[in-house]
């Protein structure tokens, strides 16, 4: 009777071990940026249960980061938030399912690889497709193409936009 728990545990194992073993680029090192409350704060953002992305990004040297989510209907809601201060200037708006089908897209094509940047300008990535979740973070001086592309298509606020 035991045989069969036991050995659906034991596949189990194995298989999230293959799954971590496949991402070769691994969790992003956040150890290399200060430890202030802004950065922990931003570092502890999550994806809720019907989100599809969340990004916090940096400006401005760091003071405040800036957190956008888009859910699996099409609610987009984007923030300033300093910490221990205020949640100032948000927005919300509806995106078309056009634009969700090409914001699953452009997060297909964003890369694994992590690329650190300046402490002031990082921008963290939290993607979810299927059961799939990522986190991964750029240098906001240089985005890859497809975290261009979804600024495009949520609306980047004027805080970061015209850094690069």
């Amino acid at each position: 009777m035991l045989r069969t728990p036991l050995a659906v545990v034991v596949s189990l194992g194995l298989l999230i071990q293959w799954v971590r073993a496949d991402d070769k680029s691994g969790s992003p090192d956040f150890s290399r940026y200060p430890q202030t409350e802004v950065y922990k704060e931003a570092f502890a953002v999550g994806l809720r249960d019907s989100d599809v992305l969340a990004i916090t990004a940096f400006a401005s040297g760091g003071g405040f980061f800036l957190l956008y989510t888009v859910d699996k209907n099409g609610a987009e809601f984007d923030v300033r938030d300093v910490p221990d201060f205020a949640m100032e200037a948000s927005h919300s708006k509806k995106l078309s399912s056009d634009q969700m089908k090409s914001l699953i897209a452009a997060i297909g094509e964003l890369p694994s690889e992590n690329a650190y940047g300046s402490a002031g300008y990082l921008v963290v990535v939290r993607t979810r497709q299927g059961t799939t979740s990522k986190l991964r973070c750029y240098d906001g001086k240089n985005l890859p193409k497809g975290m261009r592309d979804i600024y495009a298509i949520i609306g980047e606020r004027f805080e970061t936009a015209g850094i690069r």
